[in-house]
């Protein structure tokens, strides 16, 4: 589910990153502000989709976290009276062990792929910003051919 989202938010910002540029060609070509600001408006909401998608990433991942550090804990208590009784099994240890080490895994792959996340978020909102820039100088430019 992890790896369908982060795939989701590349694909997002793909999507925008295309957007942003056909809106670059569009208005050097002339078209009407009006057509290529709405396809600026819906870049933007893209973006701001990807942010939410990885606000719950986060969120998600802290759960992981938070389920690895009580099953840590959990783990740590049963170790502690198993060592009481004789002849512990090694098999038992061996397996709260293992699963302790694949969940603190799980939580340390959810957070890099929110990092992953961020770093596209930050990267659509950066295409964002060049795309606002690049709207004000067509419109100036529009403006400006519109009064000659």
């Amino acid at each position: 589910a992890m790896q369908e989202t982060e795939i989701a938010l590349k694909q997002q910002l793909h999507q925008s990153q295309t957007l942003i540029q056909k809106l670059k060609v569009g208005a050097e070509q002339g078209v009407e502000v009006s057509s290529w600001r709405a396809k600026y408006d819906y870049a933007c909401k893209q973006r701001d989709d990807a942010v939410s998608e990885r606000d719950a990433l986060r969120a998600s991942c802290q759960a992981a976290r938070e389920e690895a550090e009580e099953l840590k804990r959990r783990n740590d208590e049963l170790a502690a009276e198993l060592l009481g009784f004789k002849g512990m099994s090694e098999q038992a240890q061996d397996s709260a062990e293992s699963r302790r080490r694949d969940l603190e895994k799980r939580a340390q792959s959810m957070e890099k792929s929110a990092k992953e996340a961020e770093a596209a978020r930050d990267k659509a909102h950066k295409d964002a910003e060049a795309a606002r820039e690049d709207s004000k100088h067509w419109q100036e430019r529009a403006s400006a051919a519109q009064e000659v």
